[in-house]
């Protein structure tokens, strides 16, 4: 009689064994899950923390004179970012042209729907869409208006302002260029300010 009697809690162990480690089985895969589910969540947040205070960016209709401001606040909105907001190229090109509209707009929409590779290249993108969209004559322009521009009787930063914007369309680099005063023959010291009420131009350095 003592024989089935051991058997019986011997099995009744094996089973009680069995759940438990069952058990344990369960609670790690919901461990493992809540594990990712967690580090999910931490991507998602940081993808949409930001270093500054920072607006999106005005949507673009397609105005000439429109794009080189929303291109410097698509630049700047990507750099106050996170950087897994927006990780490769093709999420940034994607959110761009989520801002077109109007004429800017059809133009992003045959580019969609024509699978076009530049939506994968930000460099490209940026430069079909100036190329689409903006100035042909820019360079041209902006280089005679900064041969023109002289200061007058506007501030040092109104002049500056003018001038730094002229400068960028030019792109001709930090160095390409200084400004001089019409009565002076040296270049003023570097981080000087530029003394209201005088005259300035563009002089080319030697």
């Amino acid at each position: 009689g003592v024989t089935p009697s051991y058997s019986k809690h011997s099995a009744g162990s094996r089973e009680f064994t069995a759940v438990i480690n069952l058990v344990r089985k369960t609670m790690d895969e919901l461990k493992a899950k809540f594990d990712q589910l967690q580090a999910a969540f931490n991507v998602s947040q940081a993808a949409h923390a930001v270093k500054g205070h920072v607006l999106t960016p005005e949507r673009f209709d397609g105005s000439r004179c429109k794009l080189p401001t929303f291109l410097a606040q698509v630049e700047l909105y990507f750099s106050q970012l996170s950087a897994h907001a927006y990780p490769t190229d093709t999420s940034k090109v994607a959110f761009i042209l989520s801002l077109l509209t109007g004429p800017a707009g059809q133009w992003a929409t045959n580019l969609i729907l024509g699978n076009d590779p530049v939506k994968d290249n930000l460099n490209n993108f940026k430069k079909l869409l100036t190329d689409t969209f903006g100035d042909p004559l820019r360079t041209e322009n902006a280089g005679w208006a900064l041969y023109r521009l002289k200061q007058g009787k506007g501030t040092d930063l109104d002049y500056l302002n003018k001038f730094n914007l002229y400068r960028h369309q030019l792109d001709w680099g930090e160095n390409a260029f200084m400004l001089l005063p019409y009565d002076c023959a040296i270049k003023p010291a570097e981080g000087a300010r530029l003394p209201a009420g005088r005259l300035y131009a563009l002089t080319v350095p030697e």
